[in-house]
């Protein structure tokens, strides 16, 4: 088994993704058709690019602090209890506590 051998490929690119030139320092990347180390190049650049990983996630502004919005519309008290407290009477409101043993 071989030693392990790093090897340098290098892209230009244009912007449309288009390859101008494409070389590496490995046997068959110094002939005209390309190796496999320059397709992987490529292929990380078009991802990289596609998944927009140059964008950091510190860029965007944190948002903990910001109310949730809210699911419900607020009301006043008087509207939603209206009526009610007049229906609800208190019952057996003789309490003794002396009757308590502790």
């Amino acid at each position: 088994m071989k030693k392990r051998i790093t090897y340098q490929p290098s892209v230009e690119i244009r912007t449309t993704s288009e390859v101008i030139t494409a070389k590496c320092t490995c046997p068959a990347g110094s002939t005209p058709a390309y190796c496999k180390h320059v397709f992987a190049l490529r292929h990380a650049i078009v991802d990289y690019v596609s998944k927009e990983l140059f964008y950091a996630s510190t860029e965007r502004l944190q948002t903990w602090h910001h109310p949730k919005p809210a699911k419900t519309i607020s009301q006043e008290a008087s509207k939603i209890f209206a009526g009610e407290s007049s229906k609800r009477k208190l019952q057996n409101t003789n309490f003794y506590y002396d009757q308590l043993d502790f």
